[in-house]
C-alpha cells in the first residue's frame, strides 16, 4: 500500500505483513521509512475524520514527558493521503509505542503474575501517577479523553504511560469554531450522569474524565476490584456495574444505605492512606450528585506521590512495599487470606518460578474479614517508618548478647574461684540456658521465620537469643569441664 504525506507528498509504504494491529474501525501498520512512527489507517475514511484529525495535528497537546523521550499521547503527527489527482485522507501518522502493556495487564492480580511479577506496588502508585499527569496535559490542550478506559491506557516497565487512541478524544477546532465530539464509551469506566449516552448529544468536559481516571488508579491500587464491584443484599437480582454506578450503588458509601457490601475478595478501603482513601470517597459518592466535586488530576499525583514516600519496606518481603499507616504488612497476610497467592512475590519466588505454582485448594477471604493491619485511626497523617533497625531494636540485641553471653564469663570465673558451688552453680545454669535456649525453635515453629521477621525485628531477635543461649551454655559447659576434669 501506497500512501503520501499530506505537508511534502513523501511516500509511504506500508506492507500488509507489517500489522501492529488491528480494530473495527482502523488497522495499524509499521511504516517502512521511520521505523520510530506508525500509520492508522481507516477502513472507511470519511470527510469529518479528517477534518477533525486535521484540528489535531495543527493544535497538539503538551506532551509532559516529551523531554526524556518518551510518548505519553500518541498524538497524529501527519495526515496519510491516498495517492492519485483527488487525493483522500486514508488514516494519520503517529508516535509508534514498543514494549508496552495494556494497564489491565499490571492491576489484575493473575494477568501481572504471568507478564510482568515484579511489577510490585510502588511502580502501581507510579503508574496511576504517570496516568494523572498525562490526563492533566490532555486537559490542559483543551482536549477531553471522553472515553477513559482500560484499552487505550498502555504502561511500560518503568511505570511511564501512553496514550492511544487518540483520535477518538473530544477535539475542538478553533479554526472552525466547532467541537468534534468522541462518540464512543465504556459503561464500567463512564460516569453515571453520561450512561446510556453515547456521546453524541452532548460535549463531554473534563469532570467526566475524571470518573475514568479514578476508576483506573483505584483498579491499580485495590487487586484489580472495581470500585462498584461488590456482594448483593438486596432483593431480586443484582444489577450490572453501569446500573450500579448510574445510581450511586457504591459500595463504600457513608452517607447512604446501598445494595452491596465490599466483595470479599478486595482489599478493605483501609489499606489506602487516609489522603487517597478521601479521594477515593469524594469521587465516588460526593461527586455522584456534584461532578465538579471530583478530584483533579493534580490532586491525584499529590495523593499518588505522598503514599509512594510513605512506603515501608516488608522485613519479609523486600517486594512488598506498604504504607505507613498501617501497623503491619498487609500483603503478607493477604498472600495467606488468598491460600498463599502472593500479589507481589518476592524476586527468589519469581527466579524460581514459585509465583506460578498451582494452588491446591482455592480459597476466597472470609466475608467478616478484619485483619490485623487496620487502620490506626489516632495517627491523622501517615509517616514513613524506618527501613533500618531502630535504637531499641539495636539496644534490645544488645541487653541479649550481654544477658546470654558475656553473664555466663562472669559467672564462670566466679565459679572458679569456689570450686566447691561449681557443680550446683554451673547445674542450674545450664538449665536455665537449656530451657530459654529451646524457646527459640518452639517460637520459629509456632509463628514461621517469615511471620517473625515481619514482627518488628522480632526474628533478629529471636536468632539473637538463640545464638546467645547457645553460648551461654557452651561457656558454662566449658567452665565446668576444665574445673573438673582440667
Amino acid at each position: 500500500m501506497l500512501l503520501h504525506r499530506d505537508s511534502d507528498g513523501q511516500q509511504i509504504t506500508l506492507d500488509p505483513a507489517q500489522i501492529l494491529g488491528a480494530g473495527g474501525e482502523a488497522i495499524v501498520y509499521r511504516v517502512a521509512e521511520d521505523p520510530s512512527l506508525a500509520a492508522k489507517i481507516y477502513r472507511k475514511p470519511t470527510d469529518t475524520r479528517a477534518h477533525k484529525l486535521l484540528a489535531m495535528s495543527t493544535h497538539p497537546p503538551v506532551d509532559p514527558m516529551a523531554a526524556s523521550g518518551h510518548c505519553s499521547i500518541a498524538w497524529p503527527v501527519e495526515l496519510l493521503r491516498t495517492p492519485g489527482r483527488r487525493p483522500k485522507v486514508a488514516g494519520f501518522l503517529m508516535p509508534r509505542v514498543d514494549r508496552m502493556s495494556p494497564i489491565i495487564d499490571l492491576y489484575s492480580p493473575h494477568a501481572r503474575l504471568l507478564q510482568r511479577p515484579w511489577f510490585n506496588y510502588q511502580r502501581l502508585l507510579r503508574t496511576g501517577y504517570n496516568l494523572a499527569a498525562t490526563v492533566s496535559a490532555v486537559h490542559a490542550g483543551g482536549y477531553v479523553v471522553g472515553d477513559l478506559n482500560y484499552t487505550n491506557v498502555l504502561v511500560s516497565g518503568d511505570a511511564l504511560v501512553t496514550l492511544i487512541d487518540t483520535d477518538s478524544f473530544q477535539v475542538p477546532d478553533p479554526d472552525q469554531k466547532m467541537v468534534y465530539r468522541c462518540t464512543v464509551y465504556t459503561p464500567e469506566f463512564t460516569p453515571p450522569e453520561l450512561q446510556n449516552n453515547t456521546g453524541r448529544e452532548k460535549n463531554r468536559g473534563p469532570e467526566h474524565d475524571l470518573f475514568g481516571l479514578a476508576v483506573l488508579i483505584y483498579l491499580l491500587l485495590m487487586g484489580g476490584n472495581h470500585p462498584f464491584s461488590g456482594t448483593y443484599i438486596g432483593n431480586g437480582e443484582p444489577e450490572l456495574l453501569a446500573a450500579r454506578i448510574e445510581k450511586g450503588q457504591f459500595p463504600y458509601s457513608t452517607k447512604k444505605i446501598v445494595d452491596y457490601n465490599p466483595a470479599p475478595v478486595a482489599p478493605p478501603l483501609d489499606i489506602l492512606t487516609p489522603t487517597l482513601r478521601q479521594l477515593v470517597i469524594t469521587c465516588f459518592e460526593d461527586g455522584d450528585a456534584a461532578p465538579q466535586m471530583r478530584p483533579s488530576p493534580e490532586a491525584w499525583q499529590a495523593a499518588l506521590l505522598e503514599a509512594e514516600e510513605t512506603l515501608v519496606s516488608c522485613p519479609a518481603n523486600s517486594q512488598h512495599g506498604y504504607s505507613g499507616h498501617l501497623e503491619a504488612c498487609p500483603w503478607c497476610e493477604r498472600t495467606e487470606q488468598l491460600g498463599g497467592r502472593d500479589p507481589f512475590p518476592s524476586r527468589y519466588a519469581v527466579n524460581h518460578a514459585e509465583h506460578l505454582k498451582p494452588i491446591p485448594v482455592p480459597q476466597t477471604l472470609p466475608a467478616q474479614w478484619s485483619p490485623r493491619w487496620h487502620y490506626r485511626r489516632e495517627r491523622s497523617f501517615p509517616r514513613p517508618l524506618p527501613l533500618t533497625p531502630s535504637f531499641n531494636t539495636r539496644a534490645w540485641v544488645v541487653l541479649v548478647l550481654t544477658l546470654w553471653v558475656f553473664l555466663p564469663v562472669f559467672w564462670g570465673l566466679v565459679a572458679w574461684q569456689f570450686p566447691v558451688a561449681l557443680p550446683a552453680y554451673a547445674g542450674a545454669a545450664m538449665t536455665i540456658y537449656g530451657l530459654t535456649g529451646a524457646m527459640v525453635p518452639i517460637g520459629l515453629g509456632m509463628m514461621s521465620w517469615r511471620r517473625a521477621q515481619a514482627y518488628g525485628g522480632g526474628g533478629i531477635l529471636m536468632v539473637v537469643a538463640g545464638l546467645g543461649s547457645v553460648g551461654g551454655l557452651g561457656l558454662i559447659g566449658a567452665y565446668y569441664w576444665l574445673r573438673t576434669f582440667g
